[in-house]
């Protein structure tokens, strides 16, 4: 059941809509890329962090490379991560924004439909790499994109009981 009609009640669903379908946008994006510009793309956010991490140091351009190479798959790692932890976070956020009750079952109950909807897009997510040019579907991206929507849903839930104790004492 959506609760409340309040303009500014509406106002955030739909900022959260709108970043939720953001987030989801962009893993499709990133997913639908071929193998080869898809590692382009990570081994240039790689070199420029690595570039970053060594200024002022005194390290050659072989180190360096050999830095990106050993560095990269860590960095995609954790882009699946993050990204499925903005999706768990705007998710939960979308949810306990149109289901409003009071009480903690409302709360586990949000917290457990946004995290199926989010291993079901991460699903999704995998068999959709199947039918791009040099990707597959890895169990280990599952599991990883899992945990990120778990992280950023405990991080919400988290927020959001900070925000209504601070609420209740005001």
């Amino acid at each position: 059941m959506i609760s409340g009609t309040n303009p500014r009640l509406v106002f955030k669903r739909i900022i959260a809509y709108l970043f939720t379908l953001l987030v989801m946008t962009s893993i499709f994006v990133f997913s639908a890329q071929p193998a080869k510009e898809s590692t382009k793309t990570s081994k240039a956010i790689t070199r420029k962090i690595v570039d970053a991490v060594t200024k002022n140091k005194n390290i050659s351009q072989k180190k360096k490379n050999e830095l990106v190479k050993k560095w990269n798959n860590f960095m995609r790692k954790l882009a699946h991560f993050s990204l499925f932890l903005l999706l768990g976070i705007s998710g939960f956020a979308s949810a306990s924004l149109t289901f409003i009750k009071k009480g903690k079952h409302y709360i586990q109950k949000n917290a457990l439909y946004t995290f199926l909807f989010c291993v079901l897009y991460a699903i999704s997510d995998e068999v959709h790499q199947i039918f791009v040019p040099g990707r597959s579907a890895q169990g280990s991206d599952l599991l990883i994109d899992s945990a990120g929507s778990a992280v950023g849903i405990i991080i919400i839930w988290f927020i959001f009981y900070l925000w209504a104790r601070k609420k209740a004492v005001a």
